[in-house]
């Protein structure tokens, strides 16, 4: 396989970091919190 597309690849890895953190980390994780927070300084410290 030469490609593997990055939709594919990052809904895998999304979806791998949320069940094995328990829910507590992930993209999807992070994009809901960017998306409550709407600051870098909120967002980092929630974030770590």
């Amino acid at each position: 396989m030469k490609r593997f597309p990055r939709h594919d690849l990052y809904i895998i890895i999304n979806n791998f970091w949320v069940q094995y953190s328990e829910g507590k980390f992930g993209f999807s994780v992070q994009q809901r919190i960017w998306q409550a927070k709407k600051d870098c300084k909120r967002f980092a410290y929630k974030v770590g």
